[in-house]
């Protein structure tokens, strides 16, 4: 052995064990169901089994989880057919990781997932990152990033939420796809933010966000 170090494993440790679980679905009626295994080798996490749906419908999954330096990192792909791995409806692949980082005194947690998701349309490409903001343990607040393109879209769609402390959202700011500047922002309230095509603001309608005509007034004053 020389000065290397080996970590003595108990009996079974890295050994296959049963798991399940039952959940509500978000986005569809009934329970949902998940029978598999886990086992923890090498310092990978591997959750394999079957997702059984109301219904009758059932889908496979595969996530692989590890440690990393400053955080975590999973990736993890659904498909419906478990024999062929066949790439159609219903197959989606996630790449998840979650950093923590210093940034002057404050530290921030970040949230990212990739997601590819394969449906009767196409490819569907999203992406969400997560920044939360932290002085010691007191949450200050932070943003939500979202962008992506749908199956049926051949435009991406980019957003940012800014929430508070108590995780609710402050403001919401929607992005123009070929320029990349602000479209509008909608606060809770209801109020909403119209900018033009320099993405500086202008008047707005506050019931429907429309951009209103001054019918050149905004010349004379």
């Amino acid at each position: 052995m020389g000065n290397s170090v080996q970590k003595i494993l108990r009996v079974g440790e890295n050994m296959a064990k049963k798991i399940g679980r039952t959940y509500r679905s978000t986005n569809a009626s009934g329970l949902v169901e998940f029978t598999g295994t886990k086992q923890v080798l090498n310092g990978q996490t591997v959750v394999n089994g079957r997702i059984s749906y109301y219904g009758g419908r059932e889908r496979y999954l595969t996530k692989i989880s590890t440690q990393t330096q400053n955080g975590s990192k999973e990736v993890s792909r659904i498909v419906p057919d478990l024999e062929t791995r066949f790439t159609y409806d219903g197959d989606i692949t996630k790449i998840t990781t979650n950093t923590n980082s210093q940034v002057g005194t404050h530290s921030v947690n970040t949230f990212n997932q990739k997601s590819y998701e394969y449906g009767n349309c196409g490819l569907g490409i999203y992406e969400r990152t997560i920044d939360r903001v932290f002085a010691g343990r007191k949450h200050l607040g932070g943003r939500a990033v979202f962008s992506g393109m749908s199956e049926r879209s051949i435009t991406p769609q980019k957003k940012k939420v800014f929430f508070g402390a108590d995780g609710k959202p402050l403001k919401t700011v929607y992005y123009n796809s070929r320029t990349g500047l602000r479209s509008f922002a909608e606060l809770p309230d209801g109020r909403v933010i119209r900018y033009d095509e320099k993405g500086l603001p202008v008047f707005t309608d506050a019931k429907y966000g429309k951009k209103i005509d001054l019918g050149g007034l905004d010349k004379l004053i």
